[in-house]
């Protein structure tokens, strides 16, 4: 099993979950948007992937996320920054995330 992210990673992605639950906070009578942080999206039975956070407006959620998150948030480290630009742009791209935001924890 993989380590946690690390402190600073993990306080990053708290300050934008409250963030974005802030801002969703008008807005929830009108959508059923909710912030997840860590949650898995199967993309298909092959292809499972755990954003560090992400915005789903499910019409009938699950225990994971099945459909296109609207937004996605990966958070930079050392190890995993060429994989967030490369690898999971194109699959978040390809399979109808409408926003990707990258951020660098430092």
């Amino acid at each position: 099993m993989s380590p946690a992210p690390k402190r600073r990673h993990q306080y990053v992605g708290g300050q934008f979950v409250t963030a974005f639950n802030n801002g969703l906070k008008g807005q929830l009578n009108n959508c059923n948007c909710e912030v997840l942080y860590e949650s898995d999206w199967i993309i298909n039975e092959n292809t499972v992937v755990r954003p560090d956070v992400m915005i789903v407006c499910d019409a009938a959620p699950s225990d994971f996320v099945t459909a296109p998150p609207v937004l996605v948030l990966e958070i930079f480290s050392p190890h995993t920054r060429l994989k967030d630009q490369n690898i999971k742009f194109r699959i978040y791209e390809k399979n109808g995330v409408r926003w990707y935001l990258m951020a660098d924890a430092d």
